[in-house]
């Protein structure tokens, strides 16, 4: 039973095309406050980090690869997870490294200062496109010598990569989300944020663990402070 202050329809924020879980019926005349996905996807446009949380919280093995790498715990702890799998994180990490590129380049692109863009871009092609990493990204190589030439040409800006970008994702989501979902790490993850399913009992948690719980809630708590539920 729900009373003042209590929520409902949470999960169809972050889920999309899910089944209803729950009806909710009046008892007695009441005040509703109502949030869209829209509007609740604006709120934490500038809040990622809060976004992922109340994503990985409420979605549990559903959620998106997005909502994982976008949370410090859950990209460290899919890392984790791809070394002992494939002993490297490099496509992971060839994420997080575009994604900052592009945000960073734009204001110099809004500028027209292409040297820093330039000099950033070479950085990151000598890096991620050696011998070393290439192979562990999978890219097609038109699309490598694609984006080669345009820092050979001088043409670099804040989207160059956005094409790889994807093609990294997709890979990393075909190959390694779902083996991701049933490894301790992701157990660990869903501790960490309380996700939804992943109680105590569900978790065969015992009370010597109450001392790390008690911190892991209070850093939580902090995270989800934006968190409108």
């Amino acid at each position: 039973k729900l009373g003042p202050r209590a929520y409902f329809g949470e999960i169809a924020l972050v889920l999309d095309q899910n089944p209803r879980t729950a009806t909710v019926t009046a008892l007695s005349p009441l005040v509703l406050f109502t949030v869209d996905k829209k509007d609740f996807r604006r709120f934490f446009m500038s809040k990622p980090r809060a976004m992922a949380t109340a994503e990985l919280r409420i979605a549990g093995e559903k959620c998106k690869l997005s909502s994982i790498i976008n949370h410090p715990r859950g990209r460290e702890l899919f890392a984790k997870f791809l070394k002992k799998l494939e002993g490297n994180s490099v496509c992971l990490d060839y994420l997080s490294a575009v994604k900052l590129f592009r945000v960073w380049a734009i204001p110099f692109d809004l500028a027209e200062d292409i040297e820093p863009i330039q000099k950033r871009a070479q950085e990151l092609v000598e890096k991620y496109f050696s011998e070393d990493c290439l192979p562990q990204l999978g890219l097609e190589k038109s699309l490598v010598d694609e984006i080669i030439e345009e820092v050979r040409e001088g043409d670099s800006h804040a989207g160059m990569f956005a094409a790889s970008e994807s093609e990294v994702r997709k890979t990393v989501r075909m190959k390694h989300l779902e083996a991701f979902k049933t490894s301790p790490e992701f157990t660990q993850l869903m501790v960490w944020v309380e996700g939804y399913k992943f109680s105590q009992t569900v978790l065969g948690l015992k009370s010597s663990m109450s001392s790390l719980q008690s911190k892991q809630e209070s850093r939580i708590s902090t995270e989800c402070s934006l968190l409108p539920f």
